[in-house]
Formats: C-alpha cells, sequence, structure tokens
C-alpha cells in the first residue's frame, strides 16, 4: 500500500514540476513577443505581449501557492502531465519562430 502511494505521490509531483516548468517556457517565449513589436514600434502589439507576461505570472504565482498550501493534487497526473508537456512544446515552437522571424528581419537589412 505504502508502494502504491509513494508512486501516486511521485507521479503527481513529476506533473507538478513538468507544469511549473512548461509556465517557464511560456514566460519566455512571451517575453520573447514582447521584445519583437519594438522595432518598428507597434503600441498594440506591445500591450497584447505585456499582458501574456502577466498572465503567465499570474499562472506561476497560483502554482506557487498551490504547493505552499500543498494543494497539488488536482487532476489526473498523466493528464496534467501531457498537457505541460504540450504546452511547454508550444511555448518552445513560438519561441524559435519568434527567433527565426527575428533574423530575416536582420538579414534583409
Amino acid at each position: 500500500m505504502k508502494e502504491a502511494e509513494y508512486s501516486k505521490n511521485s507521479a503527481v509531483m513529476e506533473a507538478f514540476l513538468a507544469k511549473l516548468f512548461a509556465t517557464i517556457s511560456a514566460i519566455k517565449a512571451a517575453y520573447a513577443d514582447l521584445q519583437t513589436p519594438q522595432f518598428p514600434y507597434n503600441n498594440e502589439a506591445i500591450q497584447s505581449a505585456n499582458q501574456t507576461i502577466v498572465d503567465e505570472l499570474k499562472a506561476l504565482l497560483e502554482l506557487k501557492h498551490i504547493f505552499v498550501k500543498k494543494k497539488i493534487d488536482s487532476s489526473p497526473p498523466h493528464v496534467t502531465l501531457m498537457l505541460a508537456e504540450i504546452q511547454e512544446q508550444q511555448s518552445l515552437m513560438k519561441t524559435y519562430e519568434i527567433t527565426m522571424n527575428k533574423m530575416r528581419r536582420n538579414r534583409k537589412q
């Protein structure tokens, strides 16, 4: 019985950490997105990117509260883990896309 509980707790913690790192990747992508509309200046795009960063920081703060209050066990760990992996891959793709677009613009100049 203890081994099953340990295994479940381990899976829950692994899923939580995956969600944490996915959120950090999303913040990184949002920050890269914030840098893009500055040259040439695009106020609307800057405000949108800034709001995305704020939203992701709120999500990170929520994860902190969940961790501190020890209420990590919210959904099936395998679902949380899969969703976190998808979010992280999407953030990485967005970061790479922004970087590629920036390199293309620099090459044209």
